[in-house]
Formats: C-alpha cells, structure tokens, sequence
C-alpha cells in the first residue's frame, strides 16, 4: 500500500513540475526568501546552557534545574597574574609584586564595584546586596572581597554591641576614629593593616592566592562571579555580562598591576558556541568554491555553476531558515 501511494505521489508531483515549470520554480524561489531572515539569524537557536550537555530527565538534570531556581550555578572566573607569575627573576619585591600589596587589592576591587555594584560598593546603605535582581550578580567571591570582609567584622562588632548591656555590665558609646577607618568595608589604606589580616586569616584566604612559582610571593588569584539565571534569554544575558567585564578589564588604567583574563565553563561554552558559528560561516563558502570547481573540472561546462549553485542555496536556505523557526535547540554537538 505504502510503495504504491509514494508511486502515484511521485508521479503526480512530476507531472506537476513539467506542467508548470515555471510556476514551479516561482514558488519555491519565494519560500527561500520567505525562509532568508530566519536562515541568516539561526545562531540564535545556539544555546550556551550546560544542562542541553546532560540526560533529559536523568536525576543530575532535573537536580540542577531545581538548584538553579535559589542558587547560583552558573559561574565566571577572573584568573588574575601579578607581574611576578611571568617573570619571577624581575619582578621579586615581597611586597610590591604581591597579590596583598594594597594598590594591587585596590585594582581588584575596582573591577569588582563595577561588575557587581549591588554587593560589592562601599555605600551599603544605597547599594545593598540584592541576589542579583538588580546586575544578575548573585555574590562576588576573591581574596579582596575576604579581606573587606575582615576588615569591617570589629566595626560592626563595636556597633553592634555600644550601648548595650550584657549581664550588667554597659558598653559605652564612643567614637573610635581607628575603628572608623579600618572598620569599612573597603580595602585598607595601610599595608600593615592588610598583612596582620592575611596573618590572621591565611587558612581561610590560601584558597583564593597562590605562589605558582615557589619563590614564596603570592602572585595568581581569581575573583568568582556567581550569575543569576535569567529566565527567558539566559545565553543572551550572560554575553552582556562577559562583554562588559572585558571592557571593565580593558579600561584599566595603564599599566594595569595584574593581567586578568576571563574564564569558566560559562565564557567557554559562549567561546565554543561563537567559535563554532564563525568556522561554520568560513567553510561555507570554501565548500561552495569546492563544488562548484570539482562539476567544473567534470563537465567543462560554466553553465553547470547555476545549475549546481541555486538548488545548494535554497536547500541550505530552507535548512537553516526550518531550523530556526522550529526553535530547534543547536549545540556545539550538532
């Protein structure tokens, strides 16, 4: 039943085309410009979200869909290098060539008041830390939001406390101008304020500055920012947000104490993506000029080249321009 049916459906479309070639070739010229503007924005249908990686419906998926409704998953790393990362035998000074060397923390902090404004300013008061409703920031996380951190813990101890009572005894209200300016949540003016904050703290702050080198100087760090997902244009959203970091990195004062350099899985499932679509874009027309020189090279004919060339068109056209409007999910494995 079946082969008969694709028989007379075959003949019938033949006997359709020879009747009216023209017609014929009307309409399917019209549906490739129909599909055209689809075809030429299909990149969009790309996505950069981890969990098209993952088993549909396995339990790690639907756990990490769950997650990411109150938790940040989505994560992009500053990678930041002194001059001594490089270059060890020039750069030596203990201090100066030290991730702890206040103007160095004072760079890093910048950088992290610019990004993640809602979290990170020292006007708490006008910009408090919002989860990212505000930036898509959830929390920043660096050896320099540590040692702000640390250094406002005793003002707000004292704050806390001045005035109050506690098992009879009254502490009194005063106004302790070292308390003042080491109590902010901001990196300290004074070297020797940072390094009695790092002595006391090094368990806690090993983790986020390390010496690559050996020679007993913190040269290497990261800052972590912890994206919000953004329901709707996730991929587009986080592209935002990398583009306004570089330019963040970018915009510097020169010369820049540190180099910092962007990664992450989210910066390189965006890198892949980009990098994909643009070597896609490239062999495009290479595997065009191939063809068309290999029919050519065969029939000795110029006329063959839109014989050959309009049906690769309009079927890369339609191909492109279906998938683009079916809202087919394309990942870098498609």
């Amino acid at each position: 039943m079946l082969p008969e049916l694709a028989s007379w459906f075959t003949r019938a479309y033949t006997r359709l085309i020879l009747r009216s070639p023209s017609l014929t070739v009307l309409v399917l010229v019209l549906v490739t410009l129909l599909l055209l503007k689809p075809a030429l924005t299909f990149e969009q249908n790309m996505t950069r979200d981890i969990e098209v990686y993952l088993p549909e419906g396995e339990e790690s998926t639907d756990l990490l869909l769950e997650v990411r409704k109150d938790w940040a998953t989505d994560i992009i790393i500053i990678y930041i290098e002194t001059r001594n990362a490089n270059d060890p035998e020039r750069f030596n000074d203990r201090v100066i060539h030290n991730i702890t060397y206040v103007p160095t923390l004072k760079e890093i902090a910048r950088l992290e008041q610019q990004i993640d404004q809602y979290g990170q300013s020292m006007d708490q008061d006008k910009y408090q830390a919002d989860r990212g409703i505000q930036d898509d920031i959830i929390f920043t996380l660096s050896i320099s939001t540590l040692i702000k951190e640390f250094n406002s813990t005793d003002a707000r101890f004292i704050e806390a406390t001045e005035g109050k009572v506690f098992g009879g005894l009254s502490v009194e209200q005063r106004d302790d101008e070292l308390v003042n300016e080491t109590g902010r949540y901001a990196i300290p003016s004074d070297q020797d304020r940072v390094d009695q904050i790092y002595a006391q703290t090094s368990g806690a702050l090993q983790n986020f500055a390390i010496d690559t080198n050996g020679d007993g100087i913190l040269d290497t760090a990261y800052i972590m920012f912890a994206l919000k997902y953004s329901i709707g244009d996730n991929d587009a959203r986080q592209a935002e947000i990398i583009a306004n970091i570089q330019q963040v990195i970018d915009s510097r004062p020169s010369p820049a104490r540190t180099e910092m350099t962007q990664t992450g899985l989210v910066v390189v499932l965006h890198e892949v993506t980009e990098r994909l679509y643009e070597d896609l874009l490239a062999m495009l027309p290479i595997s065009l000029i191939i063809v068309l020189g290999m029919m050519l090279w065969f029939h000795r004919n110029v006329f063959v080249i839109p014989v050959v060339l309009i049906p690769i068109f309009c079927a890369l056209i339609w191909t492109l321009g279906l998938v683009r409007i079916s809202g087919v999910v394309l990942t870098p494995k498609s």
